[in-house]
């Protein structure tokens, strides 16, 4: 991931920053929503499934190295709040996009009998 700030992250997406001791602190992994994939430095994003919220892992996931998590309510520890978790993982990636510099490939595979492209 491109390091994005706290602040930054909030800002592209319309949150609010709470529980963070530094706005400029450095989201440097990736953006995850399986609290068993946490890596130091990720953003912990807290989705809602049918039997599981995520904001139940909330301070899980900040014990095993997120640097916040992404929530649409309050939670413990470093949060950005807003409205919508997955609208605001899409607004994150499009700044990394917009940022990255490298080279990108795309690899478009033969149509199979009776699918679509």
């Amino acid at each position: 991931m491109i390091p994005l700030s706290l602040q930054d992250a909030a800002l592209v997406t319309n949150g609010r920053l709470t529980g963070a001791h530094d706005p400029g602190q450095l989201i440097t992994g990736p953006l995850v929503f399986d609290s068993r994939d946490i890596t130091a430095g990720s953003l912990f994003c807290c989705l809602k499934g049918r039997s599981v919220d995520g904001h139940a892992f909330a301070a899980q996931a900040i014990a095993d190295g997120a640097v916040a998590v992404l929530a649409d309510q309050p939670v413990e520890g470093p949060a950005i709040v807003v409205p919508d978790v997955l609208l605001a993982m899409g607004q994150i990636a499009a700044r990394v996009a917009v940022s990255y510099t490298g080279t990108v490939i795309g690899v478009r595979f033969p149509r199979t009998a009776g699918g679509a492209d």
